[in-house]
């Protein structure tokens, strides 16, 4: 991690864990895969689409999306404390 990247990870941990995961976790790996993927059903489906199939996209995705964040989550924090503690 160099100078620059160590400001803008201060800036995102600065706004918190939570807000990460949410927006970064749950929405950006949740939400867009599910209506992208969605949108396709509906396509190749001749304008059928299943509730059930959307919501368990939304949850799959969204679930995947929790856990890759929050390792990318704690991987900068690690490489942030390290860049720190040779400041």
């Amino acid at each position: 991690m160099d100078q620059k990247q160590a400001e803008r990870w201060g800036k995102t941990r600065a706004r918190g864990r939570n807000k990460y995961l949410l927006t970064y976790g749950i929405l950006a790996w949740g939400i867009i895969p599910s209506i992208l993927t969605s949108v396709l059903e509906f396509v190749n489906n001749g304008g059928q689409i299943s509730p059930m199939y959307v919501a368990m996209r939304f949850f799959v995705f969204a679930t995947v999306g929790f856990f890759v964040t929050n390792a990318l989550w704690q991987s900068r924090e690690q490489k942030f404390h390290q860049f720190a503690a040779r400041k």
